[in-house]
């Protein structure tokens, strides 16, 4: 699969989990399936003598795999705004109000975060078809 249709494919996972029919966060028992997409789209891999564990290709590092991830909501939730803030779209202080308060409340927020995000990435992604 050449690279413009990995990126086509990830826009129609991000845009489905964020966007349309999707669940977001994904669906925990779904994301077995999701997990193996993304390696069967050349994006991760397992790490030589370390069984069960992954890593972004070189491919998957280019294409921000992580931050795809959080934006479908396949991270840990609690993982989700750490990497908003490595990427510069949310700063330190609203990363750590999302780890105090109601669960409920940090995940409406944090979608919130997620969806600002997403958009942003669009208009200066290089992840663009």
């Amino acid at each position: 699969m050449n690279k413009t249709s990995v990126i086509c494919k990830l826009h129609e996972i991000t845009d489905h989990y964020l966007l349309g029919a999707g669940t977001w966060p994904a669906d925990r028992e779904r994301l077995p399936a999701l997990y193996q997409t993304f390696r069967n789209l050349g994006l991760d891999e397992d790490v030589p003598d370390s069984p069960g564990t992954t890593r972004s290709t070189a491919l998957g590092k280019e294409l921000k795999l992580d931050l795809l991830m959080a934006f479908v909501g396949a991270l840990d939730l609690w993982d989700i705004p750490h990497t908003l803030e490595a990427y510069g779209y949310i700063d330190e202080s609203q990363a750590e109000e999302l780890c105090f308060g109601p669960v409920v409340k940090m995940e409406r927020k944090l979608r919130c975060y997620v969806f600002q995000a997403y958009l942003k990435f669009l208009n200066h992604s290089e992840l663009r078809h």
